[in-house]
Parts: C-alpha cells; sequence; structure tokens
C-alpha cells in the first residue's frame, strides 16, 4: 500500500488509511496500524443514503467525501496504488481540507477584462504543467490561485478553479459558475466549468468550458471532448452525478434537481462555514509596453530562424 511505503521514506508525517466498506481486511488493517498509520472507514450511513453511482465514485465523488470528512487541517491525497520515492514533506504546496478550506471563492480579475469569453482567453494562456512534473511525483496538489499565478503555470483543476473564481466575481450573482470533474479526450481525468447565466440572451443554458485550451462548448455539442462527468462543485456544496447517463449531452444539467445530482452537504447533514484559503485579492503586476515589444520581436526572430532553419537556408 503506498501508506506503507511513505513510511518506508522515513516519512514521519501522520498517516490516515481511508476506504469504503469491507475494501480492506483485518489483516491490512493491523499491518496498518504496525507502521503507525490510523485508519478509517468513511462509508458512514450518512454517504450510504447518498446513494452514488459506482461510475461517479471512480471518477473521485468518493475522494471528494474522503478529503471532506478528513481529521486533517491539510490534506495531501494519495491513491493507494501510488508509490512514492521520496518523503512527500518536501513538497511545497499542500492540499487544504476542503472541510476547513475551500478552493472556491469570487476572486477580482483584471479589470480590462470585461466577458467571461475574456476571461477563458486570460487563464487559457497560462501554461498547462502536470502535477506529475512538477513535483517529479504522482501525486495530486492543487495550488491557491495565488500561488497558480506565481508559478506561472498548472494543471487542469487549477485553471478550472482560478476561472470559476473570476467568472464568481465578475458576474456577481448573475452567474453561476461549477468546477466539473471527469474525464475526457485526449487528456483523461480532466477538470472543465460548467457556466450559466441567470440572465440575458443566453439564459439558463450550460456552457462547458475547457480553461486549458480556451475552448468552450454547449452541453448538446456532439465534438464536446469531456466524455464523462463524476460530480461538479463550487463555494455552496459538491454534487455528484447519479443520473443514468455521464455523458453530458445526455445529461440533465439542473444541479439543483435532487433526482440526478446529489449534493454532499443537505439538511440532514448540513455545512460548515470556514475561511477560504484563497486569497481576497489577487495582484496582477503591470507589464510595461517596451516589455511586450521586446518580447515579442525576440519570438518573431526565433520563429524566422527556426523556419529557415528547417527550409535549410
Amino acid at each position: 500500500m503506498a501508506a506503507e511505503l511513505i513510511r518506508e521514506t522515513g516519512s514521519t508525517l501522520p498517516i490516515e488509511y481511508a476506504y469504503m466498506g469491507s475494501e480492506v481486511s483485518a489483516a491490512q488493517i493491523r499491518d496498518l496500524h504496525r507502521n503507525n498509520i490510523s485508519s478509517r472507514n468513511f462509508l458512514t450511513p450518512e454517504l450510504s443514503n447518498l446513494k452514488w453511482s459506482f461510475r461517479s465514485i471512480r471518477l473521485g465523488a468518493a475522494k471528494v467525501a474522503s478529503i471532506l470528512s478528513s481529521p486533517f487541517e491539510k490534506v495531501l491525497f494519495l491513491d493507494p496504488d501510488v508509490m512514492p520515492l521520496q518523503d512527500p514533506t518536501f513538497l511545497p504546496i499542500h492540499c487544504h481540507n476542503t472541510r476547513s478550506r475551500r478552493y472556491i471563492r469570487a476572486q477580482e480579475p483584471p479589470p480590462e477584462l470585461l466577458t467571461p469569453r475574456h476571461l477563458l482567453r486570460f487563464v487559457s494562456t497560462i501554461p498547462y504543467l502536470a502535477d506529475r512534473t512538477a513535483f517529479a511525483a504522482d501525486v495530486s496538489l492543487w495550488a491557491t490561485s495565488d500561488q497558480m499565478l506565481e508559478l506561472s503555470a498548472g494543471d487542469a483543476a487549477e485553471h478550472a478553479i482560478l476561472l470559476c473564481n473570476f467568472l464568481l466575481a465578475k458576474g456577481g450573482g448573475s452567474i453561476e459558475a461549477y468546477v466539473v470533474l471527469g474525464s475526457g479526450i485526449p487528456e483523461g481525468r480532466t477538470a472543465y466549468v460548467a457556466m450559466k447565466a441567470k440572465s440575458g440572451k443566453n439564459a439558463n443554458e450550460m456552457t462547458l468550458m475547457n480553461a486549458v485550451t480556451g475552448e468552450s462548448y454547449a452541453v448538446k455539442d456532439p465534438h464536446l471532448p469531456l466524455k464523462v462527468v463524476g460530480c461538479v462543485f463550487n463555494d455552496m456544496n459538491v454534487w455528484a452525478n447519479i443520473q443514468a447517463h455521464d455523458d453530458p449531452p445526455r445529461m440533465n444539467w439542473n444541479i439543483a434537481d435532487i433526482k440526478h445530482w446529489k449534493p454532499f452537504f443537505h439538511r440532514k447533514f448540513p455545512k460548515t462555514e470556514y475561511k477560504s484559503v484563497q486569497l481576497e485579492k489577487l495582484v496582477f503586476r503591470e507589464v510595461s509596453a517596451r516589455y511586450c515589444q521586446e518580447l515579442e520581436a525576440a519570438i518573431e526572430k526565433t520563429i524566422v530562424s527556426n523556419v529557415e532553419e528547417w527550409r535549410g537556408h
């Protein structure tokens, strides 16, 4: 198990092995305890009553639930089949427990970005960088918006979170926005943003945005690269897709419909309000016109030089 391998790296971090139901044997639990690793069956009666579909569980709904119910303030989530090669204590970014920290928070974008398309374009210009490349380890870490901007790179989830936060701030209550976790082509597991305006020409029409590529799609678009939806979330709740279909064109996108979307927090299991992990105000540095001109000239020179080299001139 990954938890035991972490101990072999010399790590003394507190570790909890979260599992569902009877998927872990008593012998395995004893082995965990011998390595000073606690275990917890997070399949509580409340979660059992949610009746999530197997596909929703496979696409991450159960993982969100395990983090939400974790006793730790900061969480580094690892799949049980991950093989850590180094003590994870060195990692500079920790996944904060969403029970006590929230990633979705309205954050004002640069003032010159006026429309959702402007926001999508801006976020998509931030380079994509997978966690595996950034940290040389098979881990899943979410940076906050300010950390992502400082690094000038992020993965699909971080792009989606930043765009969602911008939309919530710019919409001023006139826009619904959610981060969508699912599976797409060609990237596999991915994150999109679902946006719906409450007024205007396209009111109540859900649009799916790929914050990495800068492309947006209608949910009925047959060319939509997002093929499977597991769950969605924003600053209010986490909703698991419990519909018979999980491909966007055939889904009901009324998130308030509990027959199709099962909320994690509800009347019998209310959420607790905690301070967001995100900064209230992001800082955007001004770039001089001279720097932009010099950068443009350098890029043009590089392109011309490479084309001439390819032509053999």
